[in-house]
């Protein structure tokens, strides 16, 4: 190619075109097969990853997203044993480096009142001592509406 079309620059006809082109074309079997080849075992340092959890806090979804992301994970969810579910939280809660925990730890403690904190903890109790036992009691706030 010579010196002079290094510079030239597609007008947004041409983009559009090329666009076009590419729409409703799939990969065969054996290009996703190469694609996910490329990209297995690479991952992101754990610079990236702060980086990136960084960037993404304080972003707020509109309810109507939210109500997306949750109809899609229930569907995902409904659909996989329990079983595995489990082993997917184990796993996940054992990838994440400490550093990386507690800082995440220290973001989400900061973004929340010590009030708010403390009903975290009490609720958390409540589940390990009373819903994960089945047990229902009289005198716990959080078991109340089940006594009825």
């Amino acid at each position: 190619m010579s010196a002079i079309h290094n510079s030239r620059e597609h007008t947004p006809k041409s983009i559009a075109k090329m666009t076009a082109s590419k729409l409703g074309k799939k990969h065969t079997p054996e290009t996703r097969a190469k694609l996910s080849a490329l990209k297995l075992g690479k991952t992101h340092t754990k610079e990236t990853r702060l980086k990136m959890s960084i960037a993404h806090t304080g972003i707020k979804f509109t309810p109507e997203r939210c109500a997306n992301i949750g109809a899609a994970t229930s569907r995902r969810m409904a659909s996989t044993a329990p079983e595995i579910r489990s082993a997917w939280a184990k796993k996940a809660n054992a990838a994440i480096a400490p550093e990386i925990r507690s800082e995440m730890a220290r973001k989400l403690n900061a973004s929340r009142t010590p009030e708010q904190r403390s009903e975290i903890s009490r609720k958390g109790a409540h589940v390990k001592n009373h819903v994960n036992r089945d047990i229902v009691k009289a005198g716990c706030p959080h078991c109340e509406g089940l006594l009825s």
